[in-house]
């Protein structure tokens, strides 16, 4: 009674003609399951995102309603390997049909794919703003042998090790950590991988460590112009001082 009432006008598919009082056999639960499909599959062939409520998490990823139970797979449920899939019970998710199965009733889905898409654009907003020796800010998210990647909100950048500091580092642990806010500047060098729009940002300095190295830099490379550094000890002849560093 919960579902339909007397005088509710509903959609329902025929299973059989007639019984064996007469009567045709109908079913509203297939009628809606077959009207679902059909929007869903529409919806997969013009590469359009669907939304639902994740119900339930089963071995290997996410179960959502989206009309029909699709299926979303850990790996495809965030851009990094999400370790506990229970936060996302009774959440909505955006996603992508990838696959579609009508023999086995299998719907397959992609949130990554929908994060990816959004990823890119915030990447080709802030690429048409970068210029060499801007400041930004940014997250670590990641620290390894060689340096630490920095999450620049769209776009990942690495601080090499031999930039994280004026003083001998053996591990960028030492300097930095996973989730600390740190503010960088320094000479950006982007590269396309195959057409793509997935961009790098390198050598990234911290700021004002990177910021005095490239202004003592540019200073000794002035005095060299102007014959007034020693090319062969690359320090100021005198009676110039030697450079300790720059006033900012």
């Amino acid at each position: 009674s919960d579902i339909v009432k007397l005088g509710d006008k509903i959609e329902a598919l025929v299973l059989q003609k007639e019984d064996k009082d007469g009567r045709l056999i109908l079913s509203k639960k297939r009628a809606e399951y077959e009207r679902a499909w059909i929007s869903v599959e529409e919806k997969f062939k013009a590469g359009e995102t669907v939304t639902g409520e994740v119900i339930e998490v089963v071995k290997g990823g996410l179960i959502l309603d989206i009309g029909l139970r699709g299926f979303l797979p850990a790996s495809l449920v965030d851009l990094r390997r999400v370790k506990d899939l229970d936060m996302y019970l009774g959440t909505e998710l955006e996603a992508r049909v990838i696959e579609m199965d009508r023999n086995r009733n299998n719907v397959v889905l992609s949130r990554r794919v929908v994060l990816e898409e959004s990823r890119k654009a915030e990447r080709t907003e802030i690429l048409s703003k970068l210029k060499s020796g801007m400041r930004l800010k940014g997250t670590v998210s990641s620290i390894v042998d060689f340096g630490a990647f920095v999450d620049l909100g769209g776009i990942d950048g690495l601080i090499h090790i031999s930039e994280l500091s004026w003083n001998h580092v053996n591990h960028p642990s030492e300097v930095v950590k996973v989730g600390q806010e740190v503010e960088v500047s320094g000479f950006f060098s982007l590269y396309a991988a195959r057409g793509t729009m997935n961009f790098d940002v390198r050598r990234l300095a911290l700021a004002g460590e990177g910021r005095l190295r490239m202004e003592v830099a540019r200073l000794a490379r002035k005095l060299e112009s102007e014959g007034l550094m020693d090319p062969a000890r690359k320090r100021p002849l005198p009676p110039f001082p030697r450079v300790v560093g720059v006033v900012t």
